[in-house]
């Protein structure tokens, strides 16, 4: 990878803070009360411009990176794309309005990517208590999204990043950033591909889970809240492997299987989604 591939990416998890810092602002302010009309309308402006101040933020960083990526993106010969799994939109550093574009949609897709993890977590420990810190910021930050039924959470990512790329295309398409579809039906085919490749984004997710959850299995590593979280999370996600006999003794070898058949899944995708999009 580009070192300055590195940076943005450094850059996008900066971005991806300042944006749960907000969140965690607007999630706090719903809670809050005071004693008195006055002192509530007073606490209430002050940290309104508080809350609003981290998008304010946010803002600033995607202009200020996309001012550095112009000045010196062309010099250290750097290509920006925004990789979608089933293809790859790039973008040129020379031009500053196609890289202002380039920094906030891909700021846009990293944070779009941590709530499709969201939605996994909403929807594998969905019988989980709110009791769990963990599993309750998970439901905090999903809000009237968490009601959902289990099954459409989990076909969340596929049914928006669908349902935007039908909106997206056609313009796009007319900016030069694609090549045009042909149809309606060719972009709804594109659509389709490009969901797909949305659940790509829950590969380390998943085989990081389940490589900690079989750590935790063997090694005492305390009672820490994030410990016992993990734990849970791996048993759930192994339940589709529950029938098949992994255990040897005391030696567990169904979190290995889980973490490489995800890994596995996500390979073939990885190769098949984008011939079949250049198809």
């Amino acid at each position: 990878m580009h070192l300055l591939g590195i940076v943005h990416l450094l850059l996008n998890l900066v971005g991806l803070l300042l944006w749960l810092r907000w969140r965690e602002e607007m999630l706090q302010s719903t809670r809050r009360s005071g004693p008195s009309l006055m002192h509530t309308l007073r606490r209430t402006s002050n940290s309104a411009g508080r809350r609003w101040s981290w998008l304010g933020l946010l803002g600033l960083l995607i202009v200020l990176r996309a001012l550095g990526y112009w000045h010196i993106g062309s010099a250290v010969r750097w290509a920006p794309a925004i990789d979608l799994g089933a293809m790859v939109i790039s973008f040129r550093s020379d031009l500053l309005g196609r890289i202002l574009v380039f920094s906030l949609l891909s700021q846009a897709v990293f944070i779009a990517c941590f709530y499709f993890w969201l939605f996994f977590l909403s929807a594998v420990n969905r019988r989980v208590s709110d009791s769990d810190p963990f599993q309750n910021r998970v439901r905090a930050h999903l809000g009237w999204l968490e009601r959902w039924p289990a099954l459409l959470k989990a076909l969340l990512p596929f049914l928006l990043t669908g349902a935007l790329w039908l909106a997206l295309e056609p313009l796009l398409g007319r900016l030069g950033y694609i090549r045009p579809a042909t149809s309606l039906g060719h972009t709804a085919q594109q659509a389709l591909l490009i969901g797909l490749a949305s659940f790509l984004v829950w590969k380390y997710l998943i085989a990081g889970l389940l490589l900690l959850h079989l750590v935790t299995s063997y090694v005492y590593l305390g009672n820490s809240p994030f410990w016992t979280f993990i734990s849970v999370t791996g048993r759930n996600c192994l339940k589709p492997l529950a029938w098949l006999p992994l255990r040897m003794g005391r030696i567990d070898l169904a979190p290995l299987l889980g973490a490489a058949l995800a890994l596995f899944l996500a390979e073939v995708l990885d190769r098949r989604l984008p011939e079949l999009f250049r198809s």
